[in-house]
């Protein structure tokens, strides 16, 4: 009986509630890193991706941990500043 139930537990094909849940996940190797966090409860993600190799780099963040899931509040901000906060970042960068 646990093994059916540990079976059908891990077997959903992935839906879930977004706002009961905080979690961080980094994934990385020579080309590319990958950060998804979502610091608190209920908090948006703040989501970056790092890919670079032969002489060129795309950078893409979407911080929107200043919201939650309650309210949609106000869109994202474009920058071209990486390390600013609640913002938006799509970039190529070229000979790095």
């Amino acid at each position: 009986m646990l093994n059916d139930l540990i079976t059908h537990f891990f077997a959903q094909t992935g839906y879930g509630n977004p706002s009961k849940v905080a979690m961080k996940r980094v994934t990385s190797d020579a080309e590319i890193s990958m950060v998804y966090e979502e610091a608190r409860i209920a908090e948006k993600p703040n989501i970056t991706q790092v890919v670079a190799g032969s002489g060129v780099t795309m950078e893409f963040k979407a911080d929107m941990s200043n919201g939650d899931y309650a309210s949609f509040g106000t869109p994202l901000a474009v920058s071209s500043d990486f390390n600013a906060a609640d913002v938006f970042v799509n970039r190529l960068v070229c000979g790095r």
